[in-house]
């Protein structure tokens, strides 16, 4: 008799139209995003006044997970399928864009020295010829698959930048 006798769609099979041509946009989704992004913000100590980052900087972008894409294709890809930007399952929504933090670093005007990988030796290649090192970690996450633990991926490779001085 209620909604959950008849539910919209069967999860992997009958689901593409709620889930991928869903307007997600509305103002009400606009300020509801904003809203959980101002309160989950993590705020930096900018004690050496870094930030914002100047026109002309050089960054030194260290870690896979910053030179991450979002390859998620809805027509290909298992509704299930996440990344380090899109959880996989039923909140996922998919971008019609690739957003990376290098080509937003870059359409602000720095200058990057990316070491793609997650190893220290080309990190601190990167890092000899910058101003400000930027270094990322994620972890996927998706309704359908429990991960070993809540540590990011590039755990091991962050805590070893983090010890350099």
């Amino acid at each position: 008799a209620g909604i959950l006798s008849r539910p919209a769609c069967a999860a992997g099979c009958t689901c593409s139209a709620p889930l991928y041509e869903a307007v997600a946009t509305t103002p009400q989704h606009v300020a509801l995003a904003r809203a959980v992004a101002e309160a989950s913000t993590v705020l930096l100590k900018n004690e050496q006044r870094a930030l914002p980052l100047r026109r002309g900087a050089v960054v030194a972008l260290l870690g896979r997970a910053c030179s991450a894409h979002t390859p998620i294709d809805p027509a290909r890809d298992a509704w299930t399928a996440g990344d380090y930007f899109v959880v996989g399952g039923t909140g996922r929504v998919a971008f019609r864009r690739d957003p990376t933090l290098a080509s937003a670093l870059r359409a602000r005007g720095v200058t990057l020295h990316v070491s793609p990988t997650d190893r220290i030796s080309p990190a601190l290649r990167a890092m000899r010829q910058a101003d400000v090192v930027v270094a990322c970690g994620g972890a996927t996450a998706s309704e359908s698959e429990d991960r070993p633990s809540l540590r990011l991926d590039q755990h091991d490779f962050l805590t070893q930048l983090g010890l350099l001085r």
